[in-house]
């Protein structure tokens, strides 16, 4: 064991120390005996919690509590140190700090050096925590944590499993999020938008809808109003297919009516898209604003009238079209609004949780059309987030919890026990009162949302006495947020409720989750939507 005996000071630089050098491999030898001053007077450091602290050269932050309290009244402790705080070489800068009650000091930084030995560097991340000191972070943001690891573990993979329903991130990424969530700060997240997968009719599968003037001469004079939408078509499949990915397939609008221009509204419904990437986080408007911090559209285009090749460019702020970009070329280029304000992005967020972007040629003189030509369109949003606010209530932490323990915690044959045991029980019961049954018989449930029936064995439903039981097979839409069954009346849960889902063969990677809200039964997650699974759902009305 190797001591140095440090006098470390509050209130002056620590000159003295003198150098210090560590050797990777001496593991758990290296001591520090410390007694620490302000001024020339011993501190009493009685009730504190004392960590050791250090910023390392890769910028990684260590930290790490001293728990060898000698004499805390006069101001004396030692510390063993561990391996963390010679995970790089070089002079490394540490501190230490003491903390009660809300209130923390610290002494002067004094520094070592750490030098080769057998191992090599392992750079462990931007932060290492203990747990009591990510407990302590989570409490002070009211979060009414219990004193066990196992409440604290859940609330992780709930976080984890949202971070991962997202398809943005790398496992580093999430990584690096969830600890900076959980140590108290904030986190930003960039989502994109555009018209993938969009069905003509439908905002289940991609909320955003476009907007374009007809083919058959009746444009618009002045630009098309949001609000109105006067005089124009939604895009059929074709158009959205062209306008959902860059890869030149143009799609192309035409206007051959004098003083009538061509033009395409692109209606991004950005309030719903975070709603259902945080699994239906329940915020309205003016809350989701609060979080925006950047927002960039963009479309890729070219234009043409009479007078030339010229396509303009705009959003809309407030109640009016704003911006004044375009391009004059014969080829198609990228238009794009990319505003890093945060109070400016904001405004482009309207009342109705739409952003608007209007592309458009000049104007037909009668004779040589007024043509626009659209290649990929999208937007992107930065929003910035606290873990206070993804779990913004009681009931949506529950409702992530269960989901996800549906998700991870239970094996298809855990699920069928469970099944057959509340059956025995359901029959059981039901034979003690045979003489006041009343039964609907089995009747056929009509699917919504893009869900599909299977042919052979469908999803049925019955009421006896007031108990509902629901089963068959079916395939539920990949989208979150489809309402794929409306219980008639008499036969909705009264409460919210997950719906057990199962798939036909052993592959466990394929993963459904239905649930019922507000009396409907909804998909909130689906990885498999091509296939057909079993749901069953046992439950009372009134």
């Amino acid at each position: 064991m190797t001591t140095y005996k440090l006098n470390l000071s509050t209130t002056e630089p620590n000159n003295d120390v003198g150098l210090i050098k560590i050797r990777q491999d001496d593991t758990m030898t290296q001591q520090l005996s410390v007694t620490v001053y302000e001024h020339d007077k011993l501190v009493d450091l009685t009730g504190y919690d004392i960590y050791l602290n250090s910023k390392m050269p890769n910028q990684s932050t260590v930290r790490d509590k001293v728990t060898d309290l000698i004499n805390p009244k006069n101001g004396h402790f030692s510390y063993t140190l561990i391996d963390s705080f010679w995970q790089c070489l070089g002079d490394i800068s540490l501190w230490f700090s003491f903390e009660i009650n809300g209130t923390r000091d610290s002494t002067a930084n004094f520094e070592y050096r750490v030098i080769q030995g057998h191992c090599k560097e392992v750079n462990q991340g931007n932060y290492i925590w203990e747990f009591e000191e990510l407990k302590r972070k989570l409490e002070e943001m009211g979060l009414n944590l219990a004193n066990d690891y196992k409440d604290f573990k859940e609330r992780l993979d709930v976080l984890l499993e949202m971070f991962k329903a997202m398809n943005t991130y790398s496992k580093e990424e999430i990584d690096r999020m969830l600890i900076k969530l959980i140590a108290g700060e904030k986190i930003s997240a960039t989502f994109t938008m555009d018209y993938k997968d969009k069905v003509v009719g439908s905002l289940v599968e991609n909320p955003n809808i476009a907007y374009r003037t007809p083919y058959s001469g009746v444009g618009l004079i002045d630009l098309i109003d949001p609000n109105t939408l006067k005089g124009t078509l939604e895009l059929d499949a074709g158009l959205y297919k062209n306008i959902s990915y860059k890869d030149d397939v143009i799609t192309t609008i035409t206007i051959n009516s004098g003083n009538y221009s061509s033009q395409m509204l692109f209606k991004y419904n950005v309030l719903e898209d975070f709603k259902r990437k945080l699994s239906n986080f329940d915020i309205d408007v003016n809350k989701f604003n609060g979080y925006i911090r950047a927002i960039s559209i963009s479309t890729h285009t070219r234009g043409r009238n009479s007078a030339g090749n010229k396509a303009s460019f705009k959003v809309f702020v407030n109640s009016g079209w704003t911006g004044s970009e375009t391009n004059v070329t014969d080829k198609t280029k990228e238009l794009k609004y990319n505003q890093l304000n945060a109070s400016i992005a904001q405004k482009y967020i309207q009342n109705d949780g739409y952003a608007y972007a209007l592309v458009y040629a000049e104007p037909s003189d009668g004779k040589t059309a007024s043509a626009i030509y659209i290649d990929y369109a999208s937007l992107e949003y930065t929003v910035e987030l606290s873990l206070r606010d993804i779990f913004a209530t009681k009931e949506e932490l529950d409702i992530f919890k269960k989901a996800v323990e549906t998700q991870m915690e239970v094996t298809k044959n855990e699920i069928k026990k469970d099944i057959d045991d509340f059956k025995k029980y359901t029959n059981t019961e039901l034979a003690k009162k045979q003489d006041k049954i009343t039964d609907s018989g089995l009747i056929k449930a009509t699917l919504t949302g893009g869900a599909i029936n299977n042919n052979d064995d469908p999803v049925y439903y019955r009421k006896v006495n007031n108990l509902v039981i629901i089963s068959g097979y079916l395939r539920v839409p990949e989208g979150g947020g489809a309402v794929i069954w409306t219980p008639p009346p008499g036969y909705a849960p009264k409460y919210q409720s997950l719906v057990r889902v199962t798939f036909s063969n052993s592959d466990t990677t394929r993963t459904a989750i239905v649930r019922f809200w507000g009396g409907k039964m909804l998909s909130v997650y689906n990885n498999s939507s091509g296939d057909y699974c079993y749901i069953e759902a046992i439950y009372y009305v009134d």
